[in-house]
């Protein structure tokens, strides 16, 4: 009875829902001790913006779909951004 209450009050104030990913951080390199990092930006819809030291450069979405990794020249996403479009308490 005391497990069931306490679950209760974890509970209390969380939400689920819907998220959209308005951000990331990229990594080109071997590891995470060397080689680069770039940020790209949603501005809207189809459109987001890379941002590569002093560089910055248009991008559509499908690209940002395309940061897999996994060889040495390609960009991982290493850190995701998201907001929140939609809440419902759990």
């Amino acid at each position: 009875e005391k497990w069931k209450r306490e679950q209760k009050v974890l509970k209390e104030g969380l939400e689920t829902g819907y998220y959209e990913l308005v951000g990331t951080v990229t990594h080109l390199g071997h590891s995470v001790e060397s080689g680069h990092y770039m940020a790209w930006i949603k501005e809207d819809e189809e459109r987001w913006t890379k941002y590569d030291d002093d560089s910055v450069s248009p991008q559509d979405s499908v690209k940002v779909t395309q940061l897999r990794g996994g060889q040495p020249n390609l960009e991982i996403a290493y850190v995701l951004l998201f907001r929140k479009v939609f809440a419902k308490p759990l």
